[in-house]
């Protein structure tokens, strides 16, 4: 096998694609980004993803190729998996657990992230996903956060997929907001934002989409959709998956979190699901307290990185 690294042409508006073949057959491939990545303080971020490696002695040559070829554009840090941005597919799995893959969960065969190590990376930031067995009422803590959200003159709506665009929008502005000060952020378009949820648009329940109002504005959301790959292991349509709750920064709209997820409990419980699962949370995003209350983790993910001044 030569183990030398080749550029190929980009993948995924990926600034350079690498690969290491053995004859024809692609040994090793990732992407790398660079003109666009978010700032990180004393840091120039380099992004590796759209990792593929078929024979694990092209991991190392690879990974090495690609760092060597972040710092000579200028990068310090080099992070990954990230596929361009954290909008799209990024971390790898670290502990799999027993659970089936869920809707809209990342997958990578359990070598990756120990090639990666191997090759100097380091854990950078840790996430999970836990499930929630929702109880017959909530409790009283999430009852009273949610009384007083309301009680301030916030209303929780269903999404209307008769104006699947519009929604779309008023999700797309309240989750810039929201995540703006996220580890990695970087902006999206709204058309990209809308390309993103474009696929999931006859899966929509109103029931697991709400959308909170005031004044006339969105200022908070949660994204919930039924798990379908229950259907492939011939299991029933009994879990929600929470991939996305977000709410506008401002103080007074604190709780705002805790009264949507207590809305869409709600509606699962009449609805017959026996699960929710609190999908992909970093270990020390405000999210996690109100998971870990009430759910039971089954599975962690990591992304890593390395030095490459």
């Amino acid at each position: 096998m030569n183990e030398r690294s080749i550029d190929v042409e980009p993948r995924l508006d990926a600034d350079a694609t690498l690969e290491i073949r053995d004859g024809m057959r692609v040994a090793a491939r990732l992407s790398l980004w660079w003109t666009r990545t978010p700032a990180l303080a004393g840091e120039r971020v380099g992004f590796f993803g759209d990792y593929a490696c078929a024979d694990a002695r092209a991991a190392q040559p690879l990974l090495d190729a690609a760092c060597r070829r972040l710092r000579a554009a200028g990068c310090t840090l080099a992070i990954g998996p990230v596929d361009g941005s954290t909008w799209t597919r990024y971390r790898f799995i670290t502990q799999r657990g027993g659970r089936a893959r869920f809707l809209l969960e990342p997958d990578n065969p359990d070598a990756y992230p120990l090639q990666v190590q191997a090759a100097g990376f380091r854990p950078f930031a840790a996430y999970f996903s836990a499930v929630e067995m929702p109880a017959d009422e909530s409790d009283a803590r999430t009852q009273r956060a949610a009384a007083r959200i309301r009680a301030s003159g916030v209303t929780i709506r269903p999404f209307h997929p008769a104006c699947f665009e519009r929604e779309l929008d008023a999700m797309y502005d309240v989750a810039g907001a929201a995540f703006a000060s996220s580890l990695l952020f970087a902006p999206l378009e709204r058309a990209a934002f809308h390309a993103l949820y474009a696929p999931l648009r006859e899966q929509i329940d109103p029931d697991f989409v709400r959308i909170a109002e005031h004044d006339g504005r969105a200022v908070g959301f949660a994204f919930g959709i039924v798990d379908r790959t229950a259907l492939e292991r011939g299991a029933p349509l009994d879990t929600l998956v929470g991939k996305t709750q977000a709410r506008l920064p401002e103080r007074h709209y604190a709780g705002l979190g805790a009264a949507l997820l207590d809305d869409v409990r709600r509606r699962a419980r009449e609805r017959g699901l026996r699960q929710i699962i609190h999908a992909l949370i970093r270990d020390d995003n405000v999210a996690r307290a109100t998971s870990r209350r009430s759910a039971t983790v089954f599975r962690r993910y990591a992304l890593f990185a390395r030095n490459v001044a």
